[in-house]
């Protein structure tokens, strides 16, 4: 099937509510989901945030449908948490982390890693930006790559934050699986309530952020973020890697 045509299809139907026949999309979506590389195609192409934007449905016929080819997209995620080891060289020093990544039932979007993160993980042991002694804000952290690299490289604090509640959890089990207790934490930080957050947050040398935007919503927020939680001082930056903003 044309996997591209397919993602254009249902986006239309969440734009314009015009579908020539939803249920029939969402089977074709689920059964080409479940080669595993037609699933890598439609992940990449965004499909699974627009299937997530579904689940909001008051159809029970279009839940169902929607709950299966997130299913068949999950692939591993749907199985069940597991644990990776990702190894990173920083200073000609390897620097291992273990990192839990949680089930698709436990996070949904957030419960694997996506592509961005390694990207900026890499950036940070390369010595992109300076690291050691400051104090970092890691926004959206998901599985937290980028953050415990940070930590390991002597962050002085490094915060781990991210809206759902599950992600926190689990990256509090991968600070203590990375033995960095003694310099991060993790909080939970919904963007819609910041105003309730920043005295408690306060301010960041240094903000980071990888895959952050998956509708106009994030796009239009995380500025105000970054300007919420970023030092005034000419010193504090952020750091953000996205993908390609072809399909978003």
């Amino acid at each position: 099937p044309d996997l591209d045509l397919l993602v254009r299809q249902l986006e239309n139907y969440l734009i314009f509510s015009k579908c020539g026949d939803l249920a029939s999309l969402l089977n074709s979506i689920a059964a080409a989901a479940l080669d595993p590389e037609s699933a890598e195609v439609l992940r990449r192409l965004g499909c699974s945030n627009l299937l997530l934007q579904l689940l909001r449905s008051d159809d029970e016929d279009v839940l169902d449908l929607a709950s299966a080819a997130i299913a068949n997209l999950s692939g591993r995620s749907a199985s069940g948490a597991l644990v990776k080891e990702w190894r990173f060289r920083a200073d000609g020093d390897e620097v291992v982390l273990s990192v839990r990544e949680p089930s698709f039932a436990e996070a949904d979007i957030g419960s694997q890693t996506w592509g961005s993160s390694p990207i900026l993980a890499n950036l940070i042991a390369a010595g992109a930006f300076p690291v050691a002694g400051k104090n970092i804000l890691e926004v959206g952290c998901g599985t937290a790559i980028p953050g415990l690299l940070c930590a390991k490289l002597g962050a002085r604090r490094m915060t781990l934050t991210d809206y759902h509640d599950r992600l926190v959890d689990n990256a509090r089990l991968n600070i203590d699986a990375n033995a960095c207790a003694h310099n991060a934490v993790a909080e939970q930080l919904d963007w819609r309530y910041l105003d309730a957050r920043k005295a408690d947050l306060g301010t960041f040398e240094t903000i980071i952020g990888a895959d952050l935007i998956y509708d106009r919503y994030h796009a239009d927020t995380l500025p105000h973020v970054i300007a919420a939680l970023l030092d005034p001082t000419p010193a504090a930056a952020c750091y953000v890697v996205l993908p390609d903003a072809e399909h978003r």
